[in-house]
């Protein structure tokens, strides 16, 4: 059984494949958005089901192989014509291999984000995108930011870039604040001096992590 929403104001249906921390507020905000919007989690039925007559099709999974196997359950449900949007985290060599796997008649879009829970569900996100966007740019602008940085593939590359870089400097000042809590040195105090420095922002989010994290 597929989960259905909404039925909105706007023409687009949608089909949301993956409901776990991210999907459901950014499922939220695109019902919110007026638009029809159908979810699909594992447990609720043919995933074939839950994108047929879909316009857009969203998938925001837990890595590469398992975008690949839901899309390929997904092949029979596609229609000519839909807009496929990666919006996980998997890499731009996992993208191509996507493209690889739809049918010519399906557009593929790459557009993980930049942002957590908090932002996903306030719709701020910053959406990197990559490949031709002119049948998803409105559904995308819901989460947030949209930056359309060029062919298909180009999204999940940039993803990889900051991650690439954001990921070492947060590890970094984890262990910057670990050094200062053996020492003495208070973790308000620090992250307060910190902040006067250009690792402020960062440093603000690893001296209060989520409890998620």
């Amino acid at each position: 059984m597929v989960e259905c929403l909404a039925s909105g104001l706007n023409q687009n249906v949608i089909a949301f494949l993956g409901q776990g921390r991210m999907g459901v507020p950014m499922a939220r905000r695109l019902v919110e958005a007026g638009h029809q919007v159908k979810v699909w989690r594992r447990g609720l039925g043919p995933v074939s089901a839950a994108v047929a007559d879909a316009d857009v099709v969203i998938t925001m999974l837990r890595d590469g192989p398992a975008v690949e196997e839901v899309l390929t359950q997904a092949l029979p449900g596609l229609r000519e014509g839909a807009t496929v949007v990666e919006m996980s985290t998997i890499g731009p060599e996992a993208v191509l291999a996507l493209r690889e796997l739809l049918p010519s008649s399906v557009n593929l879009v790459d557009a993980p984000v930049l942002g957590s829970v908090g932002p996903a569900a306030d719709g701020t996100l910053t959406v990197l995108a990559g490949g031709d966007l002119s049948a998803c740019r409105p559904v995308l602008s819901v989460f947030g930011t949209v930056r359309e940085l060029g062919p298909l593939g180009a999204g999940a590359a940039m993803k990889v870039a900051v991650m690439g870089a954001l990921v070492p400097a947060q590890v970094l000042l984890a262990e910057t604040f670990a050094y200062g809590e053996a020492h003495g040195v208070g973790r308000q105090a620090l992250a307060e001096v910190l902040a006067e420095t250009p690792l402020g922002a960062l440093a603000a989010r690893v001296a209060a992590p989520a409890r998620e994290t």
